[in-house]
C-alpha cells in the first residue's frame, strides 16, 4: 500500500506540472514482466494509462483472461514485446500450462532481422523446438550484454561486436 502511495504522490506531481507527459515503461526478463504488471497497477489502482511499452525477452506472464485484459488495458499497437531467435525465457512458463503473451510481438532472428508477429503462435516468429532454445540469446538485446550476475546491464565492446 505504501508503495501505491507513493507512486501516486509521484505521478500527480508530474501531471500536475506537465498535463501532457507521457508514460513510457520497459524492461527485460524479470524487469519486462515487472513493468507488465505496473502498466496494469496503475491502471486499476491509481486510473492512470501507460503511453508505450517496451519489453524484451520476457516471460509469459498470465493466463488468456490475463492477456485480453492487457491488451484492453494498452492496446498491442503501443505495446511492443521484442524477443530474439532462440531466447529461452521469452517462451516460458510454456503455453502448455495456459501462460499467453500479449502485445506486438517483435521477432528478430540470428541476423538481427525483424518481423512483426501476427500472433503468439505465428509460424514465422516461432521456428525453434524446445531443444534448440539458449540462454544465451536472452542476454543480448539491443546490441547489449545484460549481465546475469551484477543485475546491471553492460554494453560492452563497439556496436558491432555486440550483434
Amino acid at each position: 500500500m505504501q508503495s501505491n502511495v507513493q507512486v501516486n504522490i509521484y505521478f500527480n506531481c508530474i501531471f500536475l506540472k506537465k498535463q501532457d507527459a507521457q508514460i513510457v515503461t520497459t524492461g527485460h526478463s524479470l524487469g519486462a514482466a515487472l513493468a507488465s504488471l505496473f502498466v496494469v497497477d496503475i491502471f486499476e489502482t491509481l486510473n492512470y494509462q501507460v503511453d508505450y511499452m517496451y519489453t524484451f525477452g520476457s516471460p509469459r506472464v498470465g493466463n488468456e483472461h490475463f492477456a485480453n485484459y492487457f491488451n484492453q488495458v494498452l492496446s498491442p499497437d503501443t505495446n511492443f514485446r521484442v524477443f530474439k531467435g532462440k531466447d529461452s525465457i521469452a517462451r516460458f512458463p510454456s503455453s502448455n500450462l495456459g501462460y499467453n503473451h500479449f502485445g506486438q510481438g517483435v521477432y528478430y532472428d540470428e541476423q538481427d532481422n525483424y518481423i512483426i508477429c501476427q500472433s503468439e503462435f505465428d509460424p514465422n516468429c516461432n521456428q525453434y523446438y524446445f531443444w534448440q532454445l539458449n540462454f544465451a540469446d536472452h542476454q543480448k538485446y539491443v546490441k547489449c550484454t545484460f549481465s546475469q550476475f551484477r543485475g546491471d546491464q553492460m554494453c560492452t565492446g563497439s556496436k558491432n561486436e555486440n550483434k
